[in-house]
C-alpha cells in the first residue's frame, strides 16, 4: 500500500473525476460503486459523478442510498439533451462539466474494478498521453460467458498490437483514461460528432489532435463486465459496435470480416479443396487457442478449457448470426431507445 502511493506522489497527486452514465441499471450500479469505493486512492483525491439518464427502475434508490456519507460520489439527475448529441454521450457531456479532477476516467454500470484500477492508470499516465484504454473481460460462470469472454480477448488483443505499432483504432469506453487537458482541447462530448459508439468517436477525435495513445494490458487496470445473457442481447450488443467498426481504418476492419466471412468462405472451398479448407480451419483453431491461454495466464484469469475446446462452433453460430442481423435494416436498440 505505501509502495503504491510513494508512486502516486511522485505523479503530484492528480486529482481523478470517475465518469459513469446510468440507465436501467438497478441489477449492476451497486457492485460497480463498491468497487469504486475500495480504491486504495486517496479518498480526497477521486471523486465518482454518476449520471442517472432517466431511469425507470430503482438505479436513483440503489445509488442515493450508497452514497449517503460518501462525500466524493455525487448523483446528476440529465433531464435534458444537448444539441447534437443523444443518450449515452449526451450524460457523458454534461456531467463531466461537474468534474473537478484533472484526470477523467470512464467506465460502466456493469463493469467491477479491482482495488488498485487508478492507482494503475495514474502510474501509466504522462503529460502527452491523451487517452489511456485497459483491457476489459468478462464474469464468466456459463459456457455462455466464456465464449463471450474469448471473444473479447481476441478483439483486444488484435488492438492491443495495432496501438503497440502506434495505428490508432479505438478504445473502451468501460475502462478508460482520458486527460482533462486532451478532453478540454478537443472540446468535450458536446463537441463531437453524435455516435451510438461514442468511446470510439471521443478517441479518433483526441488522436486526431495530436495526443498521444495507450492500450495497457495489466491485471490491476482490468474491468470486469456482466456477460450478455441471451443471444438476442448479444447480437444487439455486436450490431451497436458494427456501427462504429465500419469507421475503422481497411486493415483493421479486413481481419474482423474475414472472421465474419471465414466459416461461408470454408463451407465453399470445402468442395474444392477440402485438404486446404481443413488445414486453414486447424490453423485458425490453434491460433486463437493459444492467443486466449496466454492472455488469460498474462491476466491471471480462469479458464475453462472445455469452452475453449468449443469456441470455434460459437464462433460459426455468432459470425453468420451478427453478419446477417447487421444486414437486416432494423434500428440499433441499446438501453430502450433505438438509434
Amino acid at each position: 500500500m505505501k509502495k503504491k502511493l510513494d508512486v502516486i506522489e511522485n505523479k503530484n497527486l492528480l486529482k481523478i473525476s470517475v465518469l459513469i452514465a446510468v440507465r436501467n441499471e438497478e441489477n449492476c450500479i451497486l457492485a460497480c460503486l463498491e468497487s469504486l469505493f475500495r480504491q486504495n486512492y486517496p479518498a480526497d483525491l477521486f471523486e465518482v459523478i454518476i449520471g442517472n439518464d432517466q431511469s425507470e427502475d430503482n438505479t436513483e434508490t440503489i445509488v442515493n442510498n450508497f452514497i449517503q456519507n460518501k462525500p466524493n460520489f455525487f448523483l446528476v439527475n440529465i433531464n435534458s439533451q444537448l444539441e447534437g448529441q443523444m443518450g449515452k454521450a449526451n450524460v457523458l457531456a454534461q456531467i463531466a462539466n461537474h468534474a473537478k479532477g484533472e484526470l477523467l476516467c470512464f467506465t460502466d454500470a456493469d463493469i467491477v474494478l479491482g482495488n488498485s484500477w487508478m492507482n494503475e492508470f495514474v502510474n501509466k499516465y504522462s503529460p502527452t498521453i491523451g487517452i489511456i484504454t485497459g483491457f476489459t473481460t468478462i464474469k464468466a460462470n456459463r459456457f455462455f460467458d466464456y465464449f463471450q469472454a474469448y471473444e473479447w480477448i481476441l478483439a483486444l488483443s488484435l488492438i492491443k498490437l495495432a496501438t503497440d505499432l502506434k495505428i490508432p483504432v479505438t478504445t473502451l469506453g468501460n475502462n478508460m483514461l482520458i486527460s482533462r487537458k486532451a478532453y478540454q482541447d478537443i472540446g468535450g462530448y458536446e463537441s463531437i460528432p453524435f455516435s451510438i459508439t461514442e468511446d470510439f468517436e471521443i478517441f479518433h477525435q483526441i488522436v486526431k489532435k495530436g495526443w498521444g495513445f495507450k492500450q495497457i494490458k495489466s491485471h490491476e487496470i482490468l474491468a470486469f463486465s456482466l456477460p450478455a445473457t441471451s443471444f438476442s442481447q448479444l447480437l444487439l450488443q455486436r450490431k451497436r459496435w458494427a456501427k462504429g467498426a465500419i469507421k475503422l481504418p481497411w486493415f483493421i476492419t479486413f481481419p474482423l470480416i474475414l472472421q465474419l466471412l471465414f466459416f461461408p468462405i470454408f463451407i465453399l472451398s470445402f468442395f474444392f479443396f477440402p485438404e486446404i479448407a481443413f488445414f486453414l480451419l486447424i490453423t485458425k483453431m490453434f491460433s486463437q487457442w493459444i492467443i486466449i491461454y496466454q492472455n488469460f495466464k498474462f491476466l491471471k484469469l480462469k479458464i475453462n478449457f472445455f469452452a475453449l475446446a468449443c469456441f470455434e462452433i460459437y464462433n460459426l453460430l455468432i459470425s453468420v448470426a451478427s453478419l446477417i442481423f447487421f444486414i437486416v435494416p432494423t434500428k440499433v436498440i441499446w438501453k430502450g431507445r433505438k438509434y
